[in-house]
């Protein structure tokens, strides 16, 4: 019974613990992001821009794939050295598979 009573102390004192790191937390602010303006644009309108042209129309990258893809391993680095990755990675990621299997939806109804 000594071992069940020790268990219940460590655990009180552990939630304890946890409660005052999540008070002392909470009034934490966000801090700003050091790599704003050097990785990418730190203005707000100017990055959802550029973010946007990065997305643009994606397609002719499926017109460059000349086996089927199996895999996709992209980088993840500044937008200034990865966006070209990222363009790419979405036209992937828009490519309907040929054949499908059946939705679960489907087979419940059966």
């Amino acid at each position: 019974m000594r071992l069940g009573r020790f268990r219940l102390w460590e655990i009180a004192v552990l939630l304890a613990g946890l409660l005052l790191i999540s008070q002392s937390l909470a009034g934490e602010k966000s801090r700003e992001s050091v790599l704003a303006g050097s990785w990418y644009p730190e203005n707000p309108l100017q990055l959802a821009k550029v973010v946007d042209g990065f997305l643009d129309d994606p397609s002719d990258a499926q017109s460059k794939v000349k086996n089927p893809l199996r895999a996709l391993i992209v980088p993840h680095a500044g937008y200034m050295y990865s966006w070209c990755e990222a363009w790419i990675t979405n036209g992937f990621c828009c490519w309907r598979p040929a054949t499908t299997a059946p939705s679960k939806d489907s087979l419940l109804q059966m």
